[in-house]
Parts: C-alpha cells; structure tokens; sequence
C-alpha cells in the first residue's frame, strides 16, 4: 500500500517538475505590456494624430503658394504690358522727331545752294517746294531763273515780270489753276514758272519744254514743224545746268 502511494507521488512530482516550466512561459506570454511598450504605442498615435491634423494645414499653404505664385504672375504680365505702352510712346516721339529731322535737312539744303544762288534762303526753299510739287528738277528751274532774269526779284521785261518773267497773259489762267494773282510776288512768281515750266516737262523732253517756255507753246510747235528742236535760250539754259 505504501509502495503505491510513493509511486503515485512520485509521478506526481515528475509531471509536475516537467508542466511548470510549461505553465510559466504561458503565464509569461500572457503578462500585460510593459510601460515602454505602452509609451511607444501612445507616442505612435500621437503622431498619426498630428499627422491628420497636419495635412489640412498643409493642403491651405499649398493653395496658399498657388495663389502667390499666381499673384506676381499676373502683376508680370500687367508690367508687360505697362511696359509697351513707353514703347509705343518712343515709338510715337521717334516719329514726331523725324520730322525736324526732314526739314531741317531741306533747310540746310537750302542754306547751302543760297551761298551759290543770290537769293534769300526763304525764296531758295520756295523754289525747292514748288520744284518737288510740280515735279520739275531744282537744276533746270534755277538755271531758267538765271537766264530769264539774272535772279532779280523785280525784273521787268515789257509784259513780262519777276525772277521767271512770267508774261501778263498767263495771270488769269494761273489764278485760276492755283490761285496766283500777283507775278510781283518772287514766292508767287517762282511757283507760277515752276507750274508752268512742268507743265511742259510732263509733255516735251527738256528741250522742247524750254523752248515752249520761252517762245510760248504756239511759237515752240511752229518751230518743231520746221525740225528745229533746239535754241541760243535752249543751249543757254543746259549749260547753265553745267
């Protein structure tokens, strides 16, 4: 009887030296989470925290820095813009600029042939105007005013008057074609010759033109019939042009 109860005590004691090491380690497994473990568990939902928390913050400043950036967009191309209108407004002054430039240039021109012309700088831009608008070349008209008149104002020959010597017949005709009325004038007289000498010259060659100038173009057709097409007053005149 004694034997039995020793033997069941004896395994007894055998299993329960081999379940206790068992037991301990289940037990071990199943003990609460140590403080550190909780500290990183608490500091890892604070920072998902902060993160959600952060990312409206962070979507206003990126809308924050699109609007600025739009913002010195804008303001550039509105400083473009301003920034033509100087140009346009160079662009405008350069033309008013050009003008002074233009005339002063035919002045000078002006000033320049009234050293070799014995005429005031105002009649030598006259002739010049008159020249270009009747389209007759400065040269010839010059050289016609030298021939006819040796460049005296108030030369009188018979009928005919002033630095072109324009005949009396011709007045009536040239008030009405541009408004002359007295062949005194050296400005009206100058425009009057300059008219009616391209008149002639946007018909006839040189010559011929010279000759009606100065024989009258019933006089001038007279002679062509006969084959003459040049004069002493036609020579006169190209070789003053010389």
């Amino acid at each position: 009887m004694k034997k039995a109860f020793l033997s069941v005590l004896m395994m007894i004691l055998i299993v329960s030296a081999v379940c206790q090491p068992l037991v301990e380690t289940a037990f071990a497994s199943m003990e609460p989470p140590s403080e550190t473990k909780l500290l990183d568990t608490t500091l890892q939902k604070k920072n998902v925290e902060q993160s959600i928390a952060e990312q409206p913050v962070k979507q206003e400043n990126t809308a924050a820095n699109v609007r600025t950036r739009e913002v010195p967009e804008q303001e550039s191309v509105q400083a473009e813009k301003a920034a033509t209108v100087p140009e346009k407004e160079s662009v405008q002054a350069e033309k008013v600029t050009t003008a002074p430039k233009h005339q002063s240039a035919s002045e000078e021109a002006a000033a320049v042939m009234a050293e070799e012309i014995p005429l005031s700088e105002e009649l030598v831009q006259t002739a010049l105007t008159a020249c270009e608008q009747y389209e007759v070349p400065p040269q010839l008209l010059f050289a016609v005013m030298e021939v006819e008149s040796g460049f005296q104002t108030d030369a009188q020959n018979g009928a005919c008057t002033g630095l072109m010597q324009i005949h009396s017949i011709n007045l009536p005709y040239l008030q009405e074609q541009i408004g002359i009325n007295d062949l005194s004038d050296p400005e009206q007289n100058i425009q009057a010759g300059a008219f009616i000498l391209g008149g002639y010259l946007s018909r006839y060659n040189t010559e011929d033109s010279l000759m009606a100038y100065n024989l009258g173009e019933g006089g001038a057709k007279k002679q062509w019939e006969q084959g003459i097409h040049g004069t002493a007053y036609t020579e006169k005149v190209l070789n003053e042009m010389e």
